[in-house]
């Protein structure tokens, strides 16, 4: 995805503006592109997730510092602008306390995590690396997850076993530990997923821009979110649409050089 972030490490706030640094792959390097939230009444406390109860959230922005200009837009829906920030404070704030639960596990470093859904939807069996040597597995389970999708699912543990021999095995029961089970994009949010509130701040009827490549002539995938959305594409600087996980149609206007998703 062009839109991974760590949303608990902003590089710069203001009422209006909360920059971070870009944490995917392929198109540049952390210093070389940004992720900005655009708004109104924006305080944004990165210790405990919370939005400003007045933060109206109304545009992202995937910038490129190197040739200082927007790479893609979204311009969230206008009626949601205040739901998107309270939505995304519910996801941080929840993650922050399942971090806090996860040091139990005594997670190694790692630097990449591989995601092996079960057929059920009961399980998800993340294998870590760090610098391509294996760093254990973690068995996430619970139930009503969908394939590479973390808005959906939710968690009732999880078991980390390390790469010892014999291995040592540790889990925690979030139904123990809470009375209750987690959401599966918080979850993942607390191990590092960089799209999780990309996801939830893209949730209802927004419009996707297509603006510009990188200097090296890079266009970054452009990613719909959950609810109806438009995709303005670009016969000059080419990129694609992502519908990987959708299962809703998708009209194709190539006049217009949109894509639009129709939620039912």
């Amino acid at each position: 995805m062009a839109w991974d972030f760590n949303a608990f490490t902003p590089v710069a706030t203001t009422a209006t503006q909360i920059t971070f640094a870009f944490t995917g792959d392929g198109i540049g390097t952390t210093d070389e592109i940004q992720v900005r939230i655009i708004g109104t009444g924006l305080g944004y406390d990165p210790l405990t997730g919370i939005f400003d109860v007045a933060a109206s959230i109304t545009q992202l922005v995937l910038f490129d510092v190197t040739t200082n200009s927007a790479l893609q837009t979204v311009d969230i829906d206008a009626t949601k602008t205040t739901a998107v920030a309270v939505a995304a404070t519910a996801l941080l704030t929840t993650a922050l306390l399942v971090k806090t639960d996860i040091a139990a596990l005594m997670l190694p470093a790692f630097d990449n995590v591989n995601g092996t859904y079960s057929a059920d939807g009961l399980t998800i069996t993340l294998s870590l690396s760090n610098l391509s040597i294996p760093a254990g597995t973690i068995v996430v389970a619970g139930s009503g997850f969908v394939q590479d999708n973390t808005a959906l699912g939710t968690v009732d543990t999880l078991t980390f076993t390390d790469t010892a021999i014999p291995p040592t095995v540790t889990s925690i029961n979030f139904l123990s530990l809470h009375g209750s089970t987690e959401p599966l994009n918080a979850v993942a949010t607390a191990l590092g997923a960089g799209d999780t509130l990309y996801n939830v701040l893209t949730q209802f009827d927004d419009t996707i821009t297509n603006n510009s490549q990188t200097s090296n002539l890079q266009s970054p995938s452009l990613d719909p979110g959950l609810g109806t959305n438009v995709v303005n594409g670009s016969p000059v600087f080419g990129g694609f649409a992502d519908y990987a996980n959708s299962n809703e149609a998708v009209v194709i206007d190539l006049s217009l050089q949109t894509v639009t998703k129709v939620v039912s």
